[in-house]
């Protein structure tokens, strides 16, 4: 038996000091009235409140078993289609086109039960949106938009050291295009990777910071786009199941060369308790291990980044 220390002896401790007061209210009941009547009638009201405490917890629990059985049923089916396929490989990209971006409202997914998003936002550690997340960590304002920088490989500057960047942030394309849907602008990004200041000069290592930066451009020059879609089928999001795809795809020719489809459910069916957040405690399909999860490692598979230096 699996023992988990004082705090398992502390319940423990508990249940058998409840089931005691039971047995003591029962005993009560039938030692303290005179006659029988009265003896029944104690009886029947310690026993009626023994059940109110209990059946309702029984009760739900068989709902939520039954419930449960269905989903992971449910889950278990989408979970086959899930996984990637890789029609075409595509060596020296040095850039990439987000075709659909991840809005405000896809990155605050985790208590609503029907709104589409992407599921594998959350390994990415942003919401793909643009505008006002290009500031710098230092600044303490909102930071870098870290899904696009999981994209980037930062130009070393200031001074120009072959230091390694994060590797929260780096990603292997040289530069990222979208299309901003504030103003139907199409900007270009790139990420510098740049000193701050030096804590001790002689002894200590630059401390470096994170800047991301766009600029406007007449049209799209990267041939290879990526796009996500809401898989998630009718009755799905009832069991609090959800499923999407990234695709690659070659936008000259219009074809995805690449699919990866997942699915995520959470286990407790939407329970809310304890401010929890169900969709941040949803569990995957079994065949994505966390790392593999990030889309960035699934698009660096499909277009093999450029190993020219950064400009």
């Amino acid at each position: 038996m699996l023992e988990l220390g004082v705090g398992a002896d502390i319940v423990r401790g508990i249940g058998w000091l409840f089931i005691g007061l039971m047995v003591a209210a029962i005993a009560a009941a039938l030692w303290i009235p005179k006659s029988r009547l009265g003896k029944a009638i104690a009886t029947v009201g310690v026993l009626g409140g023994i059940g109110a405490i209990y059946v309702p917890s029984f009760v739900q629990q068989y709902e939520y078993k039954q419930r449960y059985a269905k989903a992971k049923a449910l889950f278990d089916e989408r979970c086959k289609t899930a996984g990637e396929k890789i029609y075409r490989t595509v060596e020296g990209v040095e850039g990439i086109f987000l075709m659909r971006l991840r809005v405000a409202s896809e990155a605050g997914w985790f208590n609503d039960q029907y709104t589409a998003y992407d599921i594998f936002a959350g390994d990415d550690g942003g919401s793909g949106s643009t505008g006002s997340r290009t500031e710098n960590y230092s600044k303490h304002k909102p930071p870098p938009d870290t899904y696009i920088l999981s994209l980037l490989r930062p130009v070393i500057v200031d001074p120009p050291i072959k230091d390694s960047p994060d590797p929260f942030s780096a990603g292997k394309y040289l530069f990222v295009e979208l299309e901003d849907p504030a103003d139907g602008q199409i900007y270009r990004y790139t990420a510098s990777y740049f000193s701050v200041n030096r804590i001790t000069p002689k002894t200590q290592p630059w401390v470096r910071d994170i800047r991301l930066d766009r600029v406007p451009i007449q049209k799209r020059t990267a041939r290879y786009g990526i796009s996500w879609e809401d898989e998630t089928r009718p009755g799905d999001r009832e069991f609090w199941i959800a499923g999407s795809s990234v695709r690659v795809v070659d936008l000259e020719s219009n074809q995805v060369i690449a699919q990866r489809t997942g699915f995520v459910m959470d286990p407790k069916l939407g329970n809310t308790a304890g401010f929890r957040s169900p969709w941040g405690f949803s569990l995957p399909c079994g065949n994505y291990a966390p790392q593999q999860r990030k889309t960035s490692y699934f698009v660096e598979r499909v277009l093999n980044p450029s190993t020219k230096e950064n400009p």
